[in-house]
């Protein structure tokens, strides 16, 4: 081999003006161009990156943003249009028993219930408050899981739910078509309201204030 070579550069990036060895190339002439790839190499990379970051950083996903701040331009919901009522659910004012089932559950206070109940017990405002807009189902497991008195856990499902629609009809609520069922599903279908509530401020009422009061019996709490 010969003692003198040549140094060229990298065909087609001249622009990089990174050394290129020929064969031909003596040790002095290779130590000397790979001295000046380290210092200028890592300078060219270093300019192109302080070029092209401002310009990636400032690069967005399209709906990436959206994402990363859900409900950013999005008008604030007035509380009102969230809040729901439970007049505005299943409840005891849409007819959930029946006169037949009510009239099952008569017999069942007569033969059972009035030996340590009276009417009143479930008509008075202490009561009435007591469960407003409680589930069914709450009011139902309460009596099945302590009543009667002494006697605890005897009573059928069907004679409380037959119970539970005689109080119902006590306190004025409307019956319906069908028995109100004795599974837990069916109790846990509605929210006991007594009287159907004032027209809200937002619109008319769906629930005009009943003038009807309890004229039947009444009896008294659990």
């Amino acid at each position: 081999m010969s003692g003198s070579g040549s140094v060229g550069v990298w065909p087609g990036r001249e622009s990089d003006n990174v050394p290129l060895v020929s064969v031909r190339a003596d040790p002095r002439m290779i130590a000397s161009a790979i001295r000046s790839s380290r210092t200028r190499f890592p300078a060219v990379v270093g300019a192109a990156l302080a070029l092209a970051l401002p310009a990636l950083l400032s690069c967005r996903t399209p709906g990436r943003a959206e994402a990363a701040s859900p409900g950013r331009d999005a008008p604030a919901s007035s509380g009102r249009a969230l809040a729901r009522s439970k007049a505005d659910e299943p409840n005891t004012l849409h007819g959930v028993y029946s006169d037949v089932q009510a009239d099952r559950g008569h017999r069942v206070y007569r033969e059972i219930c009035s030996q340590c109940h009276e009417p009143l017990d479930w008509t008075n405002p202490a009561f009435l408050s007591r469960w407003e807009e409680a589930s069914v189902f709450r009011l139902w497991h309460w009596i099945y899981q302590r009543m009667p008195h002494g006697r605890p856990g005897t009573l059928t499902r069907r004679q409380v739910t037959d119970a539970l629609t005689y109080i119902f009809r006590l306190n004025g609520l409307p019956p319906g078509p069908a028995d109100l069922g004795d599974d837990d599903d069916s109790l846990d279908d509605y929210w006991i309201l007594w009287t159907k509530p004032p027209p809200r401020d937002d619109g008319p009422g769906q629930w005009p204030v009943s003038d009807a009061s309890p004229t039947r019996e009444g009896e008294h709490s659990p």
